[in-house]
Formats: structure tokens, C-alpha cells, sequence
């Protein structure tokens, strides 16, 4: 992960607050349907990288450094997850696609697998387990993963490409986790709603597994 991403990490809370709340009064359905799918907080969020780019160095080595430290992040390896009801199988959800956007989305489901072990990793930790560099905790998870995630799965996402709205639907599962923080309350459960209304019945089997992911908790 870059540094200059290390540093959007936090800052990225932000626009997602705003986002958050704009949603929940938008009465227009698809209007709120596109704000839950990113049209507008994906750019805000990933665009603070760019925002923080002028002062990085400032960051890096003053008061805020600990802002930078994603704890064990890039030693993680999705290889070593295992076998996993959630996410076995589901590259036939876009075995049809282009090599190109074949290649981003494996990209993208290894990212996914990446978030759940970062994540998972702190559940039921108690502060006092953790160091210093464990500021960024589990709720940092979804941030790193936006930040993480090539341009051309946001492209894709906003073109309602479906084997993108499968694949966010497991980033709303993992977002239902943080459901204990008030700026993230119904988000990630609403995402799922959300792609799950833009997919329809033919997807619903891969819908299921995110949902078993949100109810499961993790």
C-alpha cells in the first residue's frame, strides 16, 4: 500500500460521514441507490489522497505519523485464507468479461479477502493487545480497500457491470461489521440492497453469500 494512501486513511472518515447522512434523505430511490453505490463518495474519498499529496511529507514526520501505520496490512496474504464458503467459486461471476476486466476483478477479490483478514484479526482484541502502530483498526479495513482498488473496477461499478456490484456487495458486508459506529450505521447492509435492486433475481445466488457474510458478522 502507498504511503500517501497510508495518510488518506483517516482523513477519508470524513466524506463518508457527509455521504452517509446525504443518503438517508435523499427521497429520490435512484438517487439514493446511486449515492449508496459510490457515484459520489468514491471520488471524494479516494480524492483526499490526491488533497494530502501537497503536505505528505509534513504528515509523515510530524505529530500525525501514527495516522500512517496500517498495522500488518501489507504483510497479509490472501493465499493463505483458505478455503471460504463466501468467496470459493465466485470467479464465474466474470468468466465472460474481458481479459482486461478479468485481471481487475481478481485483483479486486484479493483485495476483498485482504480487508476480511485485516478486519477479522481485531474482533474481540482489546486495546491493550495492540501497539502503537494499531491505530487504524478494523474500521480501517473499507478505507484501505477503496483506496486500494484500481480506478477501472470504480468504472465498472458506475456502469453497473455486474460481476462489480457482486463484488461490492462483499464490501457492504464487511462495512455492516462497523454497524457499531454511528457514521457507518444501515451502510453496509443498505449497499447490499442496493446492488441487489440493480441485479435482480439472476444474481441472487451470489447475493446470498454476502448477505450470509453481513449476518454472520464478519
Amino acid at each position: 500500500m502507498g504511503k500517501l494512501s497510508r495518510a488518506s486513511v483517516k482523513h477519508s472518515t470524513l466524506p463518508m460521514q457527509v455521504m452517509v447522512k446525504h443518503s438517508s434523505y435523499a427521497n429520490d430511490i435512484s438517487r439514493r441507490r446511486a449515492i449508496l453505490l459510490g457515484a459520489e463518495w468514491i471520488p471524494m474519498v479516494r480524492g483526499v489522497g490526491t488533497v494530502l499529496g501537497t503536505v505528505f511529507e509534513h504528515i509523515r514526520f510530524g505529530r500525525l505519523e501514527k495516522l500512517l501505520k496500517i498495522n500488518n496490512w501489507d504483510s497479509l496474504d490472501p493465499d493463505s485464507m483458505g478455503a471460504s464458503e463466501y468467496f470459493d467459486g465466485i470467479e464465474v461471476v466474470w468468466a465472460q468479461s474481458q481479459s482486461e476486466d478479468i485481471a481487475m476483478y481478481e485483483l479486486v477479490l484479493r483485495l476483498l479477502k485482504k480487508c476480511r483478514m485485516f478486519m477479522v484479526q481485531f474482533q474481540g482484541a482489546q486495546n491493550d493487545d495492540m501497539d502503537d502502530s494499531s491505530y487504524n483498526r478494523q474500521w480501517a479495513g473499507p478505507l484501505v480497500f477503496i483506496h486500494c482498488v484500481p480506478e477501472q473496477y470504480f468504472e465498472r461499478l458506475q456502469q453497473r457491470q455486474p460481476p462489480a456490484l457482486v463484488l461490492f456487495t462483499f464490501f457492504g458486508a464487511m462495512l455492516n461489521s462497523l454497524d457499531h459506529i454511528w457514521c457507518f450505521s444501515g451502510w453496509g447492509r443498505n449497499i447490499i440492497i442496493a446492488a441487489e435492486e440493480v441485479l435482480g433475481d439472476y444474481w441472487k445466488q451470489w447475493i446470498e453469500r454476502s448477505r450470509r457474510m453481513m449476518e454472520a458478522g464478519s
